[in-house]
């Protein structure tokens, strides 16, 4: 007897589990499965979206799923791209990804926004982020334009109250507000007060 398409296709859809060894619940549209001792992830037509090759793999959360291969522990999104290290705070919208000694930026989607092109990041506030590239600190914003030089020894991430991120360079320490003017030798109270003050002087001028 002929089976009609559409009874045809409701079976072969439920044939795919039959593959596996193992098939687990789903997590953000994808499942974990396994073949052979080998784990990887399908979506909810059967299609392998990850080919088992791990020995372990977790539920996937906020865009990214654990794996293990061998000794290495890493995190995938759904495309199968490892990263070695994920932040599960998210900033600004985004968090801090790390693969092989280089940085760059995820949403919440587990898009990669800014490449992994940095040897160290911040965090964002106020829309700027503090990267390191040749030994070198500046300040970059959500399109991975460079607002700041990179050129300073070290830089910390902008404070929320004081709008103010402390910095070093050649010997000097103080604070920086988002247009790049430094403030030496100040703590950072004086350093806001400085900054407001410039604040009420322009507001004054227009």
């Amino acid at each position: 007897m002929k089976l009609k398409a559409k009874a045809y296709l409701r079976i072969a859809a439920k044939d795919w589990r039959k593959k596996y060894n193992s098939v687990w619940s789903f997590s953000e549209g994808l499942a974990g499965v396994e073949l052979d001792d080998r784990h990887g992830y399908v979506d909810k037509t059967g299609n392998e979206v990850i080919p088992p090759k791990y020995d372990e793999v977790g539920d996937f959360s906020g865009g990214h799923a654990q794996v293990r291969l061998g000794d290495k522990w890493s995190f995938v999104n759904k495309t199968g791209k490892e990263y070695d290290y994920v932040e599960r705070i998210f900033f600004e919208g985004l968090t801090r990804v790390e693969f092989d000694g280089k940085w760059g930026f995820i949403d919440q989607l587990g898009e990669e926004v800014i490449p992994l092109n940095y040897d160290a990041v911040g965090i964002f506030f106020g829309g700027l982020a503090g990267v390191k590239r040749d030994d070198k600190w500046g300040f970059i914003d959500k399109q991975d334009n460079i607002v700041i030089e990179l050129k300073y020894d070290w830089v910390g991430d902008f404070d929320r109250r004081t709008g103010l991120a402390p910095v070093k360079h050649r010997g000097k320490e103080g604070f920086m507000d988002k247009k790049g003017k430094k403030y030496w030798g100040m703590t950072e109270d004086e350093a806001q007060q400085k900054l407001e003050a410039r604040r009420k002087s322009y507001r004054e001028a227009f």
